[in-house]
């Protein structure tokens, strides 16, 4: 078996110690180590910044008098001239997407704005399709209960879609209609089934799952989805804990938490380590207040759990690196 010589080929190596391999190796300079450790991962003039922020105040002017413009105002007309807006800043898209730096950034931002505003055109016309009877005496969908979820889940999963194929071509616009609009679809969804909190906070888990499992790399809209993802199994570990007993409460969380901390640890991802922390801590800390009466054992109870996995850890850690240690050297040909 030929062991590989490429410093970077360790994927449980940190930054720095690739960076230190290689200037030991000769193959990069002190000079140029120094200078890629002090590199900001991203870069954005402030000029640019302050620009978002003034465009973020103008966006919120904007909705306000909007709202007061259209009260009143069918809902057809209203969905028509979102449609149209969203579709005049397509070409504008297009072309600074052309462009690099901050006109490019700028298309995304338009992007998303477009988006927005044809999911809104899809959502309305979707709306008004659902509540308006075109039989006389038939109503299809049962509309006075599913009028709002529909009108959601139609626009949600065309953005889901465009989101999931967007993502690996932006660098951040893919990734925020991805999770934004999946979140939607699922709650859209769960309101369609009617189902239980306890369905629902399993559906939501299955859903961060999946953003996991397509954002493995380290890009920002990678590390976007994984927060949003973290977030998501945070609030569907404290609703799943709540619906249940201790048993049925605990034992599921601590097997997802368990598994999530492992891909996280392996993968270096301290978003998904402290969302597993976290739904560990809820776990441990709500079957211990269910079990225990005196808040005095409850501390002293908590306290030991952690002693016992701390320990535990660190026997793991010793008995593997033991086995690095001592095992056979690998034959070179």
């Amino acid at each position: 078996m030929t062991q590989s010589t490429d410093p970077a080929d360790s994927t449980r190596l940190h930054r720095d110690a690739v960076i230190a391999r290689l200037v030991a190796d000769g193959r990069l300079t002190e000079a140029d180590a120094r200078a890629i450790a002090d590199a900001p991962r991203w870069s954005t003039p402030i000029g640019e910044l302050v620009g978002y922020l003034a465009a973020l105040i103008v966006a919120a002017g904007l909705v306000r008098l909007i709202a007061a413009l259209i009260d009143g105002v069918d809902e057809v007309v209203l969905a028509a001239t979102a449609g149209l807006v969203g579709l005049c800043l397509v070409p504008a898209v297009r072309l600074l997407a052309r462009r690099s730096g901050a006109l490019r950034r700028m298309a995304e931002a338009t992007e998303l704005v477009a988006l927005g505003l044809l999911a809104t055109s899809v959502g309305l016309f979707t709306h008004t399709l659902v509540t308006d009877d075109v039989r006389p005496g038939v109503d299809p969908w049962e509309v006075n209960r599913d009028a709002a979820p529909w009108a959601i889940l139609l626009p949600a999963a065309i953005a889901t879609a465009w989101g999931l194929y967007r993502r690996q071509h932006t660098a951040i616009a893919g990734a925020l209609t991805t999770a934004a609009a999946s979140l939607s679809m699922m709650g859209a969804i769960t309101a369609l089934l009617d189902t239980s909190a306890t369905v629902g906070a399993a559906m939501f888990t299955a859903l961060a799952c999946g953003l996991i499992t397509i954002a493995t790399g380290r890009r920002v809209a990678d590390v976007t989805l994984r927060l949003v993802a973290a977030v998501v199994l945070v609030s569907a570990t404290s609703v799943w804990f709540g619906e249940h007993d201790v048993l049925a409460g605990t034992a599921p969380v601590i097997v997802v938490a368990a598994c999530l901390f492992a891909i996280a640890a392996r993968r270096q991802w301290i978003e998904l380590l402290v969302a597993a922390s976290v739904m560990v801590l809820i776990a441990v800390v709500g079957a211990t207040m269910h079990v225990v009466d005196e808040p005095v054992l409850e501390g002293v109870t908590v306290v030991l759990i952690g002693g016992a996995v701390g320990i535990a850890t660190w026997w793991a850690a010793q008995r593997s690196r033991l086995r690095h240690t001592t095992a056979p050297p690998i034959r070179q040909r």
